[in-house]
């Protein structure tokens, strides 16, 4: 009893058709005089903070492999839609200029449809592979997933210690960092208009893979350290 009146506990999936009761015949909701308080959390998540070093190891493990895993699915993405829009272009824009391929416009059409109806792998109720990442393995083409070789590691690693020793002081740096920098990719903390002016590091490496420049960043981090 609260001042009086009496309190009711409902199962949560009697809820809705409880208040349901007392809506009006003409299809138009009206206060039914029912009135609903949640006391228990509705879902709550458990997370372990005492976790042993070989735990924390497989639990980083398995986000760098799901990282990886989206940047290839991406880059497949990427690499697909090239492909396709390729296959149905024309060499030169007045080949298509007085009609419309009407072949070309439907294996387009169809290659989109099938894009988007295409579903994630699942396996144990977990997503494993995003759609496309399966798409590779033909012969014909160089696919994008393969490890891109650099003639010019020593280059490299003299640009990063440089900005290491420039910068380490001011900023939390990371492979990730450098390599997104190299690429003149932004984040919020080193925002393209403050760090486009930096000319000497942005942009300075687009000839490199990003995943061989974030290694070897991480490298010589651990080393200045």
């Amino acid at each position: 009893m609260r001042h009086g009146t009496p309190c009711y506990t409902f199962n949560k999936d009697n809820i809705e058709h409880v208040i349901q009761v007392k809506q009006g015949r003409d299809g138009f909701p009206k206060k039914s005089g029912v009135l609903v308080t949640f006391t228990d959390l509705a879902f709550h998540i458990r997370s372990y903070g005492d976790l042993t070093d070989d735990e924390l190891e497989e639990v980083v493990s398995f986000l760098t492999e799901r990282i990886q895993t989206q940047e290839r699915t991406e880059l497949g993405q990427l690499d697909r839609l090239q492909n396709t829009l390729h296959s149905v272009s024309h060499k030169d824009v007045w080949m298509c200029a007085d009609h419309v391929d009407h072949g070309r416009s439907d294996k387009l059409k169809t290659a989109l449809r099938q894009y988007f109806d295409e579903q994630p792998e699942i396996k144990d109720g977990q997503v494993t592979m995003l759609s496309f990442a399966r798409e590779y393995g033909s012969q014909d083409q160089v696919s994008v997933l393969e490890k891109i070789q650099c003639d010019n590691i020593d280059g490299i690693r003299a640009d990063i210690r440089q900005f290491i020793n420039t910068y380490s002081s001011e900023h939390t740096l990371s492979g990730r960092v450098i390599a997104r920098i190299f690429h003149g990719i932004g984040s919020p903390c080193f925002p393209p208009k403050v760090w486009g002016r930096v000319r000497r590091f942005w942009r300075c490496h687009l000839d490199a893979d990003f995943n061989q420049l974030r290694r070897i960043a991480t490298q010589e981090i651990i080393q200045f350290r």
